[in-house]
């Protein structure tokens, strides 16, 4: 019996040859998602600080990038080096922390850097506003942006803030039904006293007729007896 090649090759039908086709893409995809999954919460692992920087642009000082940056220990003399993500720069690591954000595993601290004009950033916090216009003597009360903020405000609330009718006359209403509603009852109260009192006042002088009958009756009794 002669063996031919065609005879060792496995039976396998097209169907069954696009199945696993499609069982090795589906893996494939999920191979590259897991991954991409893996790097990006690794990144937000090692990048788990808040950078924001500002500059002087047009005379005025605005902010020109915000992002997530890494410290990194170098050697064993303990220390350490800032590195920003998507600028790879590199910077001392900061000090003067300004606030904490929200990062996918717990707080994440914020710090803030100026970019001076021969463009070295420097680590810069919030000045004191109160402390800086008590040393200037500024006046903390603005009379006329006080009556302007007023003025806005009573402009907003008549145009935006408008009360229904139920809202302006809704209370007045329901206390002019209750008024009126203890003046009925009061009426028919009243009217119902006047009726009982005539009613009660027959009766007596019905008692007093009855009663006066009574006596004739036992005085007639009496005269005959005797």
């Amino acid at each position: 019996m002669v063996t031919t090649i065609g005879d060792l090759v496995p039976n396998i039908s097209t169907s069954q040859l696009a199945n696993w086709g499609v069982m090795f893409g589906v893996a494939m995809l999920v191979a590259i998602g897991g991954g991409i999954l893996f790097y990006w919460i690794m990144t937000q692992r090692k990048f788990n600080n808040g950078v924001v920087v500002w500059k002087k642009v047009g005379g005025e000082v605005k902010q020109v990038f915000k992002g997530i940056a890494a410290t990194e220990r170098l050697g064993d003399a303990g220390d350490y080096c800032f590195i920003i993500k998507g600028l790879n720069k590199v910077l001392p690591k900061p000090h003067i922390q300004v606030g904490a954000g929200r990062g996918l595993f717990g707080a994440r601290p914020i710090y803030w850097f100026f970019e001076r004009a021969d463009g070295e950033w420097i680590n810069i916090g919030m000045e004191d506003i109160d402390e800086r216009q008590k040393s200037a003597k500024a006046y903390y009360v603005d009379e006329d942006m006080r009556l302007q903020r007023l003025g806005i405000q009573k402009n907003l609330r008549d145009r935006f803030q408008q009360l229904g009718f139920w809202q302006k006359y809704g209370t007045m209403i329901v206390m002019l039904v209750f008024v009126l509603v203890i003046t009925v009852c009061l009426v028919i109260m009243f009217k119902e006293m006047n009726g009982n009192w005539a009613a009660a006042q027959d009766a007596a002088a019905a008692f007093e007729k009855m009663a006066n009958s009574i006596s004739r009756l036992a005085t007639c009794s009496g005269g005959g007896i005797g």
